[in-house]
């Protein structure tokens, strides 16, 4: 560059404009505003609709120009949409500022995008100042063909000033795309709402696909719901892939399918950390009649070393409202699959998934799965499947003196063509173990680990290898009873050296007093 620019100063010309190419682009903070006497829905898109420090702006919006829209509504809008985007639009940072809502606003789009569109933004976010009614809905309609893109963070935060009773709504909809980069948030901090058995924070996902490459978070500060709907109330499958899913505070996860026209959502989890998820699975309940939706999760962390998912569901009270009434689903958990990384699942008494599979491909150590409990920070769990299958990977064991992890598959369990044993690490301590054996005045410690149906299985013993910490030692057995079978780990302390020295003296002075008696 420098060459170039002393080449040119040479001859005279080109020498400003290379100077201000060589320049990096200054950012362009523009600001909107919306107010009841404005010709809604707004067009986002167009320059005009900004200023610019205080002056109409007409200029160019790109991605390095900042736009905020601030909005304070007197009275509901007779249009179901406040923004709209009918042109692509590729900007930074998009902030939506609502500084008030009147009564009654109960539901209406703050960007609708139509069309083969997209809007690209670096951050959006959306700050609610205000409400005078309860439990507004902000949408966001994404048109069949459409994109609403993060290429950062999407942050939803409410912090009205409100007493009332309160719930943060926040739904996308439509048949479009939704790409978040970076992390997803909604954040409801509502200082000192009134008690109502639906405060709660709420995010709604109807959308065909819906992607967040970081964190989806749910939160709220007032111990109330954090509510996660996963699907419509329309038939065929929907996919959601999260960079990790943290609830944990009375989450649930809601699947919306009709009775008559149930549904599957595909949840991949491509978490690069821990992340972790406590509260219900409750799908749509027609006066007693559970809609047969199912959620499949499927494992696939970005980083397989350190990509983690804790899954703890619990029972809870179900959901009700004017909308539908959901109801815990024992059974809605449908396929589970780890290929890369972690995953911890907890179930209540009485759930059951269809089948789990352990299916990585690289070492054991990048496709793990373990049982765990449905209390925070409890690590035994007890899990059941209908099927199981595996082709590489290990499952982690948590041991304690009377209790400890258990999968029990109610079918068959196969290994597919070309598997490699399965490892089966223990979790448990010599220190510990030992305790436990010289209290049961036993030689070893035998901890049952895995059930399953005998006909139509095809493993054996061969197809499972020991992970145990160091100064023990074990094998696996499987035993047969009524044609269930079970893989049982036959734990032992290693000899300390001297004990080894000491069995080896013992048994030459055995072999020597044979000799003499021959």
């Amino acid at each position: 560059m420098k060459y170039l620019l002393k080449c040119f100063s040479r001859c005279g010309c080109f020498l400003a404009p290379l100077w201000f190419w060589a320049l990096p682009a200054q950012a362009v903070d523009l600001e909107g505003a919306l107010t009841s006497d404005s010709a809604l829905p707004a067009d986002i898109t167009v320059p005009s609709f900004y200023t610019l420090n205080g002056e109409a702006y007409s200029g160019e919006i790109d991605s390095f120009t900042n736009i905020a829209i601030s909005c304070s509504l007197s009275e509901v809008p007779s249009d179901y949409t406040i923004t709209r985007a009918p042109s692509s639009l590729s900007a930074g940072n998009l902030t939506y500022n609502i500084v008030d809502l009147p009564e009654n606003f109960w539901d209406k789009n703050l960007l609708e995008i139509s069309g083969s569109r997209t809007i690209s933004v670096e951050n959006l976010t959306v700050n609610l100042r205000d409400t005078k009614t309860s439990q507004p809905v902000l949408g966001f309609q994404i048109g069949s063909g459409a994109t609403l893109e993060t290429r950062g963070d999407f942050l939803f935060f409410d912090a009205r000033s409100s007493e009332r009773w309160y719930m943060t709504r926040v739904a996308f909809r439509g048949s479009g795309n939704v790409k978040i980069g970076g992390d997803f948030t909604i954040d409801s901090q509502v200082p000192n709402p009134s008690a109502h058995n639906l405060n709660s924070a709420s995010l709604y996902v109807y959308t065909r696909t819906f992607s967040v490459g970081g964190v989806l978070t749910v939160k709220n500060s007032n111990g109330d719901y954090n509510i996660l709907q996963l699907s419509s109330s329309e038939s065929g499958t929907f996919t959601r892939s999260l960079g990790g899913l943290q609830i944990t505070q009375r989450g649930m996860i809601q699947l919306a399918g009709n009775a008559s026209a149930v549904n599957t959502t595909e949840l991949i989890l491509t978490n690069s950390g821990t992340s972790e998820y406590i509260g219900g699975l409750l799908t749509i309940d027609s006066a007693g009649e559970l809609a047969d939706n199912k959620l499949n999760v499927r494992m696939t962390a970005n980083d397989a070393a350190n990509g983690r998912q804790i899954m703890r569901f619990t029972q809870t009270q179900g959901w009700s409202m004017s909308t539908g009434v959901f109801s815990d689903s024992p059974n809605a958990l449908n396929e589970v699959e780890v290929s890369a990384g972690r995953l911890d699942l907890g179930m209540y008494g009485g759930m059951k998934g269809g089948r789990l599979m352990i299916m990585g491909y690289n070492r054991p150590s990048e496709a793990v799965f373990s049982a765990t409990g449905t209390a925070a920070d409890t690590e035994i769990g007890r899990v059941v499947f209908d099927t199981m299958s595996f082709y590489r990977g290990t499952v982690v064991f948590d041991l304690a003196e009377t209790d400890g992890d258990f999968i029990q598959v109610d079918g068959a369990m196969t290994k597919v063509s070309g598997a490699s044993p399965l490892v089966l690490e223990m979790n448990v301590s010599a220190y510990d173990l030992q305790a436990w054996i010289e209290a049961s005045e036993r030689d070893e410690w035998n901890a049952d680990l895995m059930s399953f149906a005998t006909e139509g299985s095809n493993v054996s013993a061969d197809d499972f290898t020991l992970k145990l910490q160091d100064g023990i030692t074990g094998k696996i057995t499987i035993s047969e009873l009524d044609g269930i079978s079970t893989i049982t780990a036959n734990l032992s302390i290693v000899p300390e050296p001297a004990a080894v020295a000491a069995a080896i003296g013992l048994a030459a002075l055995a072999f020597a007093a044979r000799r003499r008696r021959g």
